[in-house]
């Protein structure tokens, strides 16, 4: 059980479930915040929240940023984040809280945060707390009982208090009724759309080239350029050096021995639930509601085929759910961890992906095993004849870079080595257009050459090179004559679209003037479109998403049915004009409503307490050290 238990710590399900009950942990840090220290962050209403609080805080927030977003967390997204100032503002604002609950004499009883440590279900078998389970879970994920318990029941006092702040607000039917109109209002428009790249008659003088490309020239600069001559070292030139004999497959297979193990499988069902990537919240809760009660019937003991047949949404539905045999890291890593941590004919609790939520039926497992010799020595002479093949490879760049040295250039060294030199043409910094693995790495080493400077070695892919600069071309705005294709292109797409806009500008007009779209087109030769109803929400049938015309088009009406201007829009220009409005069913109302209400308690809550939050902050004294910020 111990063992089970260590394995389960380490999966992706618990590690969410725990960061989702110790969110407090994420932002806000552990620890006495209140305790006077030298060293500190900021100072609220004169408490000190420390570096050490600030530090823990911050290495929380980036392990739950990694495991959110993997290799694509970069200094770019980190940047953009503005992480100090997330992390500082939710350590002020927790330390507000904690002060305001402490004024309104709020909270939380042992028995209150004891009930509440208990009903979570990651801490429960089969349906009750397990105390061996929580001290195993929270030890496996470095977090000490007293710690957990301290910011659990900080949470507790924070919800309390918020339900303090929040406990008078109501929804009326009203608002309710105002906001299903709202968003279930559709409307009908007419349109017609003047397409910029229709328009083919345009033929630029010179004197128009001239003028465009004075005002726009510095979009023409071009990038500077560099040109090398280099040598080559492929580790394939040395093969015939290579001697491989049984005692180094031997040596190789006992000193790796990791390598030779043959990775644990399973064989699973599955039931997916399909999810939107923009799926509401009250959807995906609906739909993780409809797996729970799929779950209880496979439990209950209906045959988990039978149920994927029935109510599965997965390519896999005909088959019972069947996906076969398959290795942890060919599934997305919620579905493989969820999937390993079963035994065989173990079904998972609900498993949410990108794809939806599942449930996970475990038929086999297959264990791991320790390949034999014979099955890979093959596969280990090729991994020995590639490592002595670069390793040749490196001795003779390294020679040859000492060669260079002493020679100060590049073609007497090639000549001394028998080598062919080569020469690139000029290249920018995305390297040369072939015959290099990673251009970007060849080039930001060549730009960083001085004239006739030799690289050291370099190495790209499995091949190392030495370079030397031959010569630099500076950034220059080029002549006319020059980019002269490029700015006639560029000239008449501008054209193109000033003269899209200003033949809708005239049949805009033509439009107001003739009071409707119809006779404007007849008059004009102007062919007018329909868009069907549609919502606020939706896209404009025949057009795609456009905001503004959207907004545009809600406001039309029967007495004000052309729109006052032009809209731009991804396609081209466009004058629109309503057809039609319609109010949603009023006796859809009821099937909605107590959605809607739960939406706008939730809006008109998380409003309220925000503004109170405010006020509290700008009636408080804040001190932040600036230097965390940057």
């Amino acid at each position: 059980m111990l063992s089970l238990m260590r394995k389960n710590a380490g999966s992706f399900l618990i590690k969410v479930a725990l960061s989702a009950i110790v969110i407090v942990f994420v932002f806000w840090g552990v620890g006495n915040f209140q305790e006077k220290k030298k060293d500190q962050v900021a100072v609220v209403n004169g408490e000190v929240i420390s570096v050490e609080a600030y530090n823990k805080a911050k290495d929380n927030y980036m392990n739950n940023l990694k495991q959110q977003y993997g290799s694509n967390l970069n200094e770019d997204m980190i940047k953009m984040l503005q992480i100090p100032n997330q992390i500082i503002n939710s350590l002020v604002t927790r330390q507000l809280l904690m002060q305001e609950a402490e004024k309104m004499k709020i909270r939380v009883t042992d028995k209150e945060l004891a009930t509440s440590i208990q009903s979570m279900s990651v801490f429960q078998e089969n349906g009750k707390f397990n105390n061996q389970r929580y001290t195993i879970l929270l030890n496996q994920n470095e977090i000490k009982p007293e710690e957990f318990e301290s910011s659990q029941r900080e949470s507790l006092l924070i919800s309390k208090l918020n339900t303090y702040v929040t406990s008078g607000i109501k929804v009326t039917d009203g608002e309710i009724l105002e906001w299903y109109n709202w968003i279930n209002a559709t409307v009908d428009i007419d349109y017609a759309m003047f397409d910029p790249a229709t328009i083919n008659d345009i033929v630029p003088t010179d004197e128009e080239m001239n003028a465009f490309y004075s005002e726009n020239k510095e979009s023409y600069k071009t990038e500077p350029k560099v040109k090398v001559r280099y040598l080559v070292f492929k580790p394939e030139q040395f093969k015939d050096k290579v001697k491989i004999d049984d005692e180094d497959i031997q040596d190789y297979y006992d000193q790796n021995q990791s390598e030779f193990q043959k990775e644990k499988t399973v064989e699973a069902r599955h039931i997916l639930l399909k999810l939107d990537k923009d799926a509401s919240p009250e959807v995906v809760e609906e739909k993780r509601k409809e797996a729970e009660k799929i779950l209880k019937m496979a439990r209950e003991g209906k045959d988990f085929a039978t149920l994927a047949k029935e109510y599965s949404e997965g390519s896999t539905r005909e088959t019972g759910g069947l996906l076969g045999e398959f290795k942890k890291g060919d599934m997305v890593k919620a579905f493989s961890d969820a999937a390993f941590s079963l035994k065989e004919g173990e079904i998972s609790e609900p498993v949410r992906t990108q794809y939806g939520w599942h449930l996970i039926k475990v038929e086999k497992i297959h264990k791991a095993s320790e390949l034999p010799l014979k099955d890979v020595s093959d596969k280990i002479r090729k991994e020995l004849t590639e490592q002595q093949e670069k390793g040749f490879a490196y001795d003779a760049v390294e020679d040859a870079f000492d060669k260079a040295l002493s020679d100060e250039d590049l073609e007497k060294t090639a000549a001394g080595l028998g080598m062919e030199l080569q020469t690139t043409d000029y290249f920018t910094a995305a390297g040369p257009e072939s015959g290099i693995s990673n251009p970007e790495t060849f080039a930001s080493t060549a730009f960083d050459l001085s004239d006739d400077d030799i690289s050291n070695p370099l190495n790209i892919g499995d091949d190392y090179y030495l370079m030397q600069k031959v010569d630099e071309l500076a950034s220059e705005i080029p002549p006319l004559k020059d980019v002269e294709s490029q700015v006639r292109a560029d000239l008449i797409k501008k054209m193109q679209d000033e003269q899209a806009q200003k033949n809708a500008e005239d049949f805009l007009m033509t439009v107001k003037k003739d009071e409707g779209i119809e006779k404007a087109s007849q008059e004009k030769g102007v062919e007018v479109h329909n868009t069907g109803f549609f919502k606020r929400s939706a896209s404009i049938p025949g057009i795609g998403y456009e905001a503004e015309m959207i907004k545009a088009a809600f406001l039309l009406s029967k007495d004000n049915k052309i729109g006052d201007k032009v809209f731009k829009g991804s396609k081209g220009y466009y004058v629109i004009q309503l057809k039609d409005r319609k109010s949603p069913d009023a006796d859809k109302l009821d099937q909605q409503k107590d959605t809607i209400k739960n939406q706008l308690m939730t809006q008109k809550q998380q409003m309220v307490f925000e503004n109170w939050l405010s006020k509290i902050r700008s009636e408080s004294e804040i001190s932040i050290d600036e230097s965390y910020l940057k």
